[in-house]
C-alpha cells in the first residue's frame, strides 16, 4: 500500500493486488476498436461509447 499526498493536500491510496486468473475460453469472434473525437470509441460491430458524462468529470 502506498499513501500519498498532492500539492493541494489531498491524500491518495495505492493498493497493488496480485491474483491468478484463468484464461477464458475462445468463441472465435474478434471486434475491431478504434479510437475517436466525439465518442471515446466506436466497435466493427456498430457499438459506440455512449457516457461523455462520465468523461467530463475526470482530474
Amino acid at each position: 500500500m502506498t499513501v500519498s499526498r498532492n500539492a493541494r493536500g489531498q491524500y491518495h491510496i495505492s493498493i497493488l493486488v496480485e491474483d491468478t486468473i484463468a484464461e477464458p475460453p475462445s468463441t472465435g469472434r474478434v471486434v475491431g476498436l478504434d479510437a475517436g473525437i466525439t465518442s471515446l470509441y466506436t466497435l466493427s460491430t456498430g457499438g459506440e461509447d455512449h457516457q461523455p458524462a462520465a468523461r467530463a468529470h475526470g482530474p
